[in-house]
């Protein structure tokens, strides 16, 4: 599992994550993307540098889909 950035503003993060659960209706995985773009828009950062271990964008651009979306994908072919 990779390692949690260590953020240098809690009270930013707190926001940042309450706006995300809220558009996103409530906690998952993409909230919390979401969530990351927010405390950096809204000048968060992090301490130290990067975990090699962390790799949101590599998640972030795979196909992920539905039990559903899959199903129905798998039916046409």
């Amino acid at each position: 599992m990779a390692d949690i950035a260590k953020k240098r503003d809690p009270e930013k993060w707190a926001q940042a994550k309450a706006r995300a659960r809220k558009k996103m209706g409530g906690h998952s995985a993409r909230a919390m993307q979401l969530a990351v773009k927010y405390y950096k828009d809204a000048g968060g950062s992090y301490e130290g540098k990067k975990s090699e271990s962390n790799r949101l964008r590599q998640w972030g651009k795979e196909d992920w889909q539905t039990k559903e979306e899959y199903e129905s994908n798998r039916e046409k072919q």
